[in-house]
């Protein structure tokens, strides 16, 4: 048995909280959140849904903007190679 609340659709652990009064909630849901579940959503496949377990992962889009922006370590191939791209595109605008 898991410890953690996880996404039903991608089993994702990554969640943040939805607002109830802002969707159309299915009855078993809403059993759930008058028992005194959570509910969370997955924002990779946006689902919503009612967990009683705590959250193991809190998603932010700050940490999903820190990994897109995180630099290629030197001499890395990708690295080599987006350098090569960008002299050849400068070469052939001059």
């Amino acid at each position: 048995m898991a410890k953690y609340a996880k996404c039903p659709r991608c089993y994702r652990t990554e969640l943040s909280h939805w607002n109830i009064d802002h969707y159309a909630i299915p009855p078993a849901i809403r059993l759930k959140l008058s028992l005194g579940a959570t509910p969370y959503r997955c924002e990779h496949c946006r689902c919503n849904f009612a967990s009683f377990k705590p959250c193991h992962e809190r998603f932010s889009w700050r940490k999903l903007r820190e990994r897109a922006i995180k630099p290629l370590p030197p001499g890395s191939a990708a690295r080599l190679a987006a350098e090569e791209q960008a002299d050849s595109v400068a070469a052939g605008q001059s």
